[in-house]
């Protein structure tokens, strides 16, 4: 493994073009790219940057015994960071967490009637990540439109998870939904935007589409740090610039040189054509003054563009001598008709001449060699009868510059400057055609000298006109593509060994200490310490709403301690703000999340069989972030509750072994933070034995909206109350509802405590030491009003 210093790669870059047939190819390092990322993401984030509420039905064909319910769920806009470092499975991943709605599960055994709910969520921000889907960069193109909007197709992703759900398959299906939703999107709101650029008039740097790749170091061949493990790598982007065709990508990490050289994050590499089409030849451009047309021809000499130019400079009628008046005839003065210096071209006529304007390569340099002869008509003008004759002067000139590119490092601007020892400009002029005049010879030695330099008058102002369009190079329009901040990547120093290389850095003022938790949810009113790591001291801490929220935000002192506003203060369940602390120079930002609740667990309730090993996710979070204390209220009933080591997984409840005859039995998880005192609890319906009776919403009988006539299902339909003698009780969720046992009208009481409602039903046995029979119901009441859930009760059909 190679040191992958700034004079290998500069070495390598030697040899001849390296970016592919693109116009630019920029490196940053993947973990200080997703520093920086982040950052921007808090400090830019508002109030739009919350997707509106959805409600969705998730069905899946190879499970049509299973449906979810999504009710207003709504997720925060989404995250984006690099994952993997290989140019063979090159990735992005968004992260969408969720900040609140209502997620129902339901089944429907086969024959049943209405579908049966088995699990409710109430979602709220101490949740977990919500959804998360990868984008495929082998397959995404970006593009910059007309408005100079930066956008990614997120549409086309893969591997969309709703974590949420409670088995992986689900997850698949139900992130599949949100694909489909994202896919039928208007065009318009199918793309990430990456950012918004504001391109200057005529701007040179102006890209159009953009590639990305990861691109792992160790793969390359480059030596890693001690610092760094086997998954350091770069975020690779691949730029074509206005009006030129995509270049290619390498296949292999082995393909293309590790392009960050140790100590820097962030190199730039303009392609050598694309600087010669678009900068240099624009140089030369509007350098030529004359009608003549311009334009270049470009040539490849030892692997690099060179460029010759057609056209010229040019002043018209102008004196550049005046005579002293004597006694008898003498010179007034002398005008040049048409001072002519062309570049590679051949003047025809009675002014003929030989050109060459030629910009050619140096290590580390351009130069511009111009040099050529030409004859100048001129008229002399006398001060007696003949009044005027015509001629020509001979002139001939020869201009060699050196230019060198170099960093402008508070504009970020690159600027080609002249080096000034090599600042030359020849001029010889010859009396030419004028011989035969005998006044003009005469005077020749300060015509002569008058009409050099009136030439290289002409000719000098060739170096500012030449590297003004390097001027309007801006590097930052090029890391705009990826980053929104102007000083998110710092440019350090410029070199020219074929392509223009650029080294620098990514988030110099963002990634220089970093507060320890960028996204922490704390409770309303107690004061809570913000830190850094490393620590720092000196540092000036401030808050602020999100953009366009203007709502109590608390307060922070300079030690870090910050007192959010009280649950009074605030205006619903959640808040966000952003906490920044500064050094004057570096900041970093955390975008805290306010909540009136302190611990949030869900599901709120779900359905277990007894003595099956099917382990049920559940999960739990505090405001503290800190871990909980997980138990089983009863635990005689032999349940578990144990951590899941899955991926995003939190606790999973394992149910006991089943009692012989029984109805179904309440298991209650308790959870506690410690650190707080303060506990939360779940239910678990657990079923000893497979139901008997199925237990349906009578909706044919007409009651008022605060009421439902729960019925037992016969072979013929609902039976009339009281025909088997049943039973009906309120298992769980009594503050909300009551129950006639009679009767199975169940009366809601919207203002209840409860969120949901557990029926249970109990019929005696037909004939004396028979077995008794049980059903069950779990009912969203009253998170949802009795129509609503109703309609969602119903079988497909209904």
């Amino acid at each position: 493994m190679e040191i992958n210093s700034v004079d290998t790669l500069l070495d390598w870059l030697r040899v001849g073009p390296r970016t592919l047939g693109w116009g630019a190819v920029l490196a940053y390092g993947r973990s200080e790219t997703n520093k920086v990322l982040l950052q921007e993401y808090i400090t830019r984030f508002g109030t739009e940057h919350y997707m509106q509420p959805i409600t969705e039905e998730i069905r899946d064909n190879t499970t049509p015994t299973q449906k979810d319910f999504l009710h207003n769920y709504q997720m925060d806009a989404p995250r984006l960071s690099f994952i993997g470092s290989n140019l063979q499975t090159s990735a992005a991943k968004l992260t969408m967490k969720e900040v609140g709605g209502t997620h129902l599960s339901f089944t429907k055994q086969e024959g049943a009637q209405q579908w049966s709910l088995i699990r409710i969520s109430e979602k709220n921000v101490l949740d977990g990540p919500g959804l998360k889907f990868d984008i495929n960069l082998m397959e995404s193109t970006g593009s910059v439109t007309s408005a100079g909007r930066v956008e990614l197709d997120i549409s086309e992703g893969r591997n969309y998870r709703l974590i949420d759900m409670p088995s992986e398959h689900l997850q698949r299906v139900a992130g599949e939904r949100f694909q489909t939703r994202f896919r039928a999107l208007p065009q318009a709101q199918k793309f990430f935007v990456l950012n918004e650029l504001q391109f200057e008039p005529n701007q040179f740097l102006k890209p159009s589409k953009f590639v990305i790749r990861t691109h792992n170091k160790q793969g390359a061949g480059a030596r890693l740090l001690a610092n760094e493990d086997e998954g350091e790598g770069a975020v690779l982007v691949f730029v074509a610039m206005e009006g030129d065709a995509n270049g290619t990508t390498p296949i292999d990490n082995g393909d293309l040189k590790y392009l960050l050289p140790e100590g820097y994050s962030a190199t730039v590499l303009l392609g050598d054509a694309m600087l010669f089409n678009k900068i240099i030849a624009e140089g030369a451009r509007r350098t030529n003054t004359i009608e003549d047309a311009f334009r270049v021809e470009f040539e490849v000499v030892n692997g690099l563009t060179e460029m010759i130019g057609y056209g010229g400079k040019g002043v018209y009628a102008k004196r550049f001598y005046e005579g002293t008046p004597i006694d008898g005839r003498y010179i007034e003065f002398i005008q040049v008709v048409s001072l002519i210096t062309n570049f590679s071209d051949q003047g025809g006529g009675p002014q003929p001449g030989l050109a060459s304007f030629r910009i050619r390569r140096m290590p580390g340099e351009i130069v511009l060699d111009w040099r050529g002869n030409k004859e100048q008509s001129c008229i002399v003008f006398y001060s007696l009868y003949p009044g005027t004759e015509d001629g020509n002067l001979g002139s001939a000139w020869e201009c060699v510059w050196r230019f060198q590119f170099k960093m402008e490092p508070v504009t970020g601007r690159v600027v080609l400057e002249v080096v000034r020892e090599s600042d030359q400009i020849s001029v010889e002029v010859n009396i030419g055609t004028l011989q035969n005049q005998p006044l003009v010879v005469r005077n020749f030695s300060q015509i002569k000298a008058n009409f050099e330099q009136e030439v290289a008058a002409l000719l000098r102002p060739t170096i500012e006109t030449f590297i003004s369009p390097v001027t309007e190079i801006n590097i930052f329009t090029l890391n705009s593509l990826l980053f929104r901040g102007d000083n998110s990547v710092k440019i350090d120093s410029v070199y020219y060994p074929g392509d223009l290389a650029a080294f620098g850095h990514v988030g110099p003022t963002q990634t220089a200490f970093s507060i320890t938790d960028l996204e922490p949810i704390i409770p309303h009113t107690a004061p809570w310490q913000f830190n850094t790591e490393p620590p720092r001291t000196n540092l000036t801490w401030s808050v602020r709403n999100i953009l366009g929220e203007t709502v109590p935000k608390g307060t922070i002192t300079n030690t870090g301690r910050y007192t959010p506003p009280t649950a009074a203060e605030m205006p619903r369940s959640s808040i966000r703000v952003v906490v920044t602390a500064t050094d004057g120079t570096h900041t970093s930002s955390a975008l805290v999340g306010i909540t009136a609740r302190s611990l949030a667990v869900n599901p709120l309730i779900m359905i277990a069989t007894a003595g099956d090993s099917l382990a049920h996710d559940v999960s739990a979070g505090a405001v503290d972030g800190g871990a909980l204390t997980w138990s089983i209220q009863d635990p005689t009933s032999g349940a578990v509750v144990r951590p899941d080591p899955a991926a995003d997984k939190d606790h999973s409840y394992v149910p006991g072994p089943p009692i012989a005859k029984s109805p179904p039995t309440v298991d209650t998880i308790v959870v506690t933070n410690p650190r707080t005192g303060l506990s939360e609890t779940t239910r678990v319906l657990v079923l000893h034995r497979a139901p008997t009776i199925e237990v349906v919403i009578n909706d044919a009988v007409s009651l008022p909206e605060n009421q439902l006539q729960l019925s037992i299902m016969g072979e013929d339909g609902p039976i009339n109350p009281g025909d088997w003698g049943e039973e009906w009780q309120v298992l769980l969720g009594s503050g909300s509802a009551q129950m006639n046992a009679a009767s199975g009208v169940l009366t809601l009481n919207p203002a209840g405590p409860d969120k949901f409602v557990v029926i249970t039903v109990l019929v005696p046995p037909a004939r004396p030491g028979g077995a008794s029979e049980d059903g069950y119901i779990v009912l969203p009441l009253p998170l949802f009003s009795v129509p609503e859930t109703i309609r969602m009760f119903r079988a497909d059909g209904q």
